[in-house]
């Protein structure tokens, strides 16, 4: 899914979608709903990415965000991961935000991380986490 700053829905793949549909019956309207109308966690997720975007925003340092958190309010979790990319006026940076579904090795690591009290871990690329 690509979302504007305001949190607006920009494009959602078919996967997106079925996965978005986990959360409820209002999922093929998505796309067209306000940001008040995502899943509660999507928003709380979402605005912590823009936080942490407008905070790297000074010397393209939006490239080292990502964010991941495991929602476990479906049924299976699902792993969220969530990027920056700077938006097409170059002001207010987009996010690209990826729904997978939670392997149990995913969802083990994250946690082994929050309770060693780090707040971040190493992703596949070597970029921190968040």
């Amino acid at each position: 899914m690509i979302l504007s700053s305001s949190m607006r829905i920009l494009h959602m793949n078919g996967k997106a979608r079925t996965l978005m549909a986990l959360f409820g019956e209002a999922h093929e309207l998505w796309p067209h709903l306000s940001p008040e109308s995502l899943p509660a966690i999507l928003t709380e997720f979402c605005g912590g990415l823009l936080a942490e975007l407008r905070r790297h925003a000074g010397g393209h340092r939006w490239a080292e965000v990502e964010m991941r958190r495991v929602c476990h309010m479906v049924t299976p979790a699902l792993l969220l991961r969530g990027f920056g990319m700077p938006g097409s006026d170059g002001q207010e940076p987009r996010m690209i935000l990826t729904l997978q579904l939670c392997s149990p090795s995913a969802d083990q690591m994250i946690r082994e991380n929050r309770s060693n009290g780090s707040a971040t871990a190493p992703t596949d690329l070597g970029r921190p986490i968040h």
